[in-house]
């Protein structure tokens, strides 16, 4: 009897075993992780790795048409793309890794021995467009004014209500393409006002609205206003710590130029800071068009984060020497810390601190060419 319970004991363990070694092996396979590879005028511009929600950090081989493999590769950045039809994580693999056309074959490694495969597909991106509209436009300059601006969900910092000023500042500054932090949508403290859509049509300019988190019943997030057509956007989340942090990013087109414009509202914890970055600084090697990023990084100028910023796109206010210029400024704290950041294929002509206390933080502006 002894021996038969013991029999019965060790078969339901191993069958246990067995079983759940299956449903890890089923949960990550239907986790339908998929990978997109871009391809661009015959080149490979960058490839998604498309995973559930629950994983933050992937273990891959590339292997390329003969079956042997080629790259060994740990990613741990990547954003969350705000999307009904998509809400999963987004890794990405770019054309800063070397030979990343030889990858035709990619396996997931899942802890331990679990190798799963990961179907590849290849999506041809159209440049013809982009090639003649800029080609039409050889030798012409665009001159753009843009702004970076925390209005503090419409408050001053005396806690008046005062949208209605930071719309008059924005039009004050000229300004042609505005990205915004701090907005409310539906929000009790700010009358339940769609704030982008006041402001947008106040200013007779297009917006678009990246949202981050739900906020008294309406929400909270990242905006653009811009005085050319937006062709396309899409809101990205980073990883966060308490408060879901976003990158709003849009397509803009310039009188027949397109630009890739992004704002984003970093976190408080430096840690959480150089995971954003390193998330958005990935995120901006997979863009086609040159790049402008503007938004509150809520750091200071030497700080790591806006260090590694500064190794890919030139920040303006240090390349005109106003470094120590304070864009948050209160007697118990003062410091830089809003940015406009650019392609270094793009002309710097001015940047300036517009001393406005419509808001907590100063509205900055930068104003550009595009040739």
């Amino acid at each position: 009897m002894v021996k038969n319970r013991n029999v019965f004991i060790i078969f339901t363990l191993a069958l246990f075993f067995l079983l759940g070694f299956t449903l890890q092996i089923n949960t990550s396979a239907t986790g339908e992780i998929k990978a997109v590879k871009y391809i661009q005028s015959g080149m490979v511009s960058h490839i998604e790795i498309i995973t559930d929600r629950n994983m933050e950090k992937i273990i891959l081989e590339g292997f390329d048409s003969e079956g042997e493999m080629t790259h060994f590769l740990k990613l741990e950045d990547y954003v969350t793309k705000n999307n009904p039809e998509l809400n999963r994580n987004i890794f990405y693999i770019t054309n800063k890794v070397q030979a990343i056309e030889k990858i035709q074959e990619l396996i997931l490694i899942n802890g331990g021995n679990i190798r799963l495969p990961i179907e590849i597909q290849e999506i041809e991106v159209d440049s013809n467009l982009q090639t003649m509209e800029y080609t039409m436009d050889k030798g012409s300059v665009n001159t753009l004014k843009i702004m970076s601006y925390n209005v503090h969900h419409g408050r001053n910092l005396y806690g008046r209500y005062s949208l209605d000023e930071i719309a008059e500042v924005i039009r004050t500054s000229d300004a042609d393409i505005i990205g915004l932090q701090e907005l409310d949508n539906g929000v009790v403290r700010s009358r339940f006002q769609d704030q982008i859509k006041y402001l947008s049509e106040k200013l007779s300019m297009e917006y678009v609205y990246g949202y981050n988190f739900n906020l008294l019943g309406g929400m909270y997030g990242n905006g653009i206003l811009s005085k050319y057509p937006i062709e396309s956007y899409e809101n990205l989340y980073l990883p966060s710590g308490r408060e879901q942090r976003g990158l709003l990013s849009a397509v803009i087109n310039v009188e027949g130029k397109q630009l890739n414009f992004l704002v984003t509202h970093l976190g408080l914890n430096q840690q959480e800071r150089k995971g954003q970055v390193n998330t958005i600084s990935k995120y901006l090697e997979t863009l086609p068009h040159q790049k402008i990023l503007v938004g509150d990084l809520n750091a200071r100028p030497n700080s790591e984060e806006v260090q590694l910023l500064s190794k890919e796109l030139l920040d303006t206010a240090h390349a005109v020497g106003k470094d120590a210029e304070p864009t948050f400024d209160l007697p118990v704290l003062s410091g830089r810390i809003d940015y406009i950041f650019l392609d270094h294929k793009i002309q710097l002509k001015d940047y300036n601190v517009i001393k406005s206390r419509a808001s907590d933080h100063y509205p900055i502006t930068a104003t550009i060419e595009l040739e």
